[in-house]
């Protein structure tokens, strides 16, 4: 029944009900239809959509507009002539629900070239942004980590030190009673850092509170030793914190009566240096180089496919300042910064000088995020395919609503891309949510085989008021009904409006003969 090419399959039985058959055979097949004639039969049996093998499957009609309209949980095509009411009931529609899509005509029509291909880049940005965060995310932890990090003052800390020390080291013979002070070149106490074990404590946490996957948890970690380590974890911590609480206490008691010594000695005094810290710097410096180097070669990042388009995000080099500039959309000047781009570590302290720029963008200035649209000849979209992408796009994009309205998609697309491409997705999305397109197109309004028809009909009145005829039915019932009980043949609403009448469809029907033969 998936396979659109195939014939439909149905389940036949040789059961003859009569008077007095009260059970019928389990296993029946189920046609979509309002009338039963034998060319509904038909049209229902030229397509899969209709026909299915439980009485629950398939679509119903339901009210949509308080006149009695109605539409189809399905696919539903609205038809008429030219200014006949179809857009305005569309509007109507769209009026009753507040999460609908509504895609209007020519919306998605490339007016100014240029400016068309700067919004749909400016889209394809917007839509590649968390392929672009989840790319550079480690990267982003990285920045964090060294922006802070000075290679020029830590060489000045210790340069202040080693000529502090060589100082005092000629003067200890002539220390003065306050330089003696056992205080006076007390070292501090090493604070301790308890993130790692914070981050312990937050992850027992989470397996004790995870109500998703706790049958799993608690098949390799018994609830209750779980219970018992968040416990010895925060008393742990306690302990810590305490023991940090009062090293900061004496630390800020030696450095207070370090600063009165200092004051009245005249020996000088040599200064506090972490030099572990600051060969950790140099080796986080020479890993951030690597890393940065890394996430700036070329590369395709992921490759997505929509009908015959791909979406390619690619990471490469920054070429020019300019580009810079795209990122934050600023008239900013990073030509300064730029022309230290390939030296990582002096970019990062030039991105730094920029008082405008947040440090929490500069991850964004290493990697040249892209994203691109290519045709199936693996070009880049142009102008008219950009609008076929923006409108398959926005279709993608409609399963989230409760219902899709389309406006006459054949005024902006031709018949090929409709078919091969705007037709299935309709047809898939018309399982989900309901679809209204409003067409005097065949390809649109015949080959989608729609679930229900409305016609749409004005009528001007002696006194100027205007006024719409609706009518609606099964597209394989021989008339249509409007909402005062009135009746027009389908036949003709399907010729006239799609075919441009019945004479002009046998005409080009004729001549397809003719060229078949």
């Amino acid at each position: 029944m998936k396979k659109r090419d195939e014939l439909v399959p149905v389940l036949f039985s040789d059961c003859r009900i009569s008077v007095g058959v009260n059970e019928w055979p389990k296993r029946q097949t189920f046609i979509d239809v309002e009338e039963l004639s034998i060319s509904s039969i038909k049209y229902a049996l030229g397509d899969s959509s209709k026909v299915s093998v439980s009485p629950d499957d398939g679509h119903a009609v339901f009210e949509v507009l308080d006149n009695g309209l109605c539409i189809s949980t399905g696919l539903t095509v609205i038809l008429g002539k030219r200014s006949s009411g179809k857009s305005y009931t569309l509007d109507c529609i769209n009026e009753q629900f507040e999460n609908a899509k509504y895609i209007k005509q020519f919306d998605l029509l490339s007016t100014d070239n240029l400016s068309d291909q700067r919004q749909f880049e400016q889209t394809l940005r917007t839509q590649g942004d968390s392929v672009a965060e989840t790319f550079l995310a480690p990267f982003k932890l990285v920045v964090e980590d060294v922006k802070g990090i000075e290679l020029f003052q830590d060489e000045q800390d210790v340069e202040k030190y080693l000529t502090a020390l060589k100082k005092a080291a000629s003067e200890a013979e002539r220390r003065d009673v306050f330089a003696k002070c056992s205080l006076f070149q007390e070292s501090m106490f090493s604070l301790k850092d308890l993130t790692s074990l914070e981050d312990l404590i937050n992850a027992v946490d989470i397996l004790l509170h995870n109500t998703e996957y706790r049958d799993i948890v608690s098949r390799y970690l018994h609830r209750n030793m779980l219970f018992k380590l968040a416990i010895d974890l925060r008393e742990h911590y306690i302990q810590e914190r305490g023991r940090i609480l009062l090293m900061q206490y004496t630390n800020d008691i030696v450095d207070s009566i370090q600063r009165e010594l200092q004051v009245r000695s005249s020996n000088t005094p040599i200064p506090e240096i972490d030099f572990y810290n600051i060969l950790l710097n140099r080796e986080k410096v020479k890993k951030f180089v690597d890393i940065a180097k890394q996430v700036k070669k070329k590369r395709i990042i992921k490759m997505n496919n929509l009908y015959i388009y791909r979406i390619v995000t690619k990471a490469e080099p920054f070429k020019g300042a300019q580009t810079l500039q795209r990122i934050i959309k600023s008239k900013m000047v990073f030509s300064d910064a730029f022309s230290k781009y390939d030296d990582e570590y002096e970019y990062l302290q030039m991105l730094k000088k920029k008082e405008d720029l947040p440090s929490s963008e500069y991850y964004k200035f290493f990697a040249h995020i892209t994203h691109e649209v290519l045709n199936k000849y693996g070009t880049p979209a142009s102008g008219g395919e950009r609008s076929e992408y923006n409108l398959l796009q926005q279709l993608n994009n409609a399963s989230r609503c409760d219902i899709l309205l389309l406006d006459e998609p054949e005024s902006s697309f031709d018949n090929i891309f409709l078919k091969d491409g705007v037709n299935i997705l309709l047809r898939e999305l018309s399982q989900n949510i309901p679809v209204v397109i409003a067409t005097h197109n065949n390809t649109i309004g015949a080959s989608l085989h729609p679930d229900y028809l409305i016609y749409t009909d004005k009528e001007i009145k002696n006194d100027g008021e205007i006024k719409y005829h609706l009518y609606y039915g099964y597209p394989s019932s021989k008339t249509l009904t409007d909402l005062e009980g009135n009746s027009i043949s389908s036949k003709d609403v399907m010729l006239d409006c799609l075919e441009a009448g019945e004479i002009a469809y046998n005409d080009r029907r004729h001549s397809y003969e003719i060229l078949n033969n």
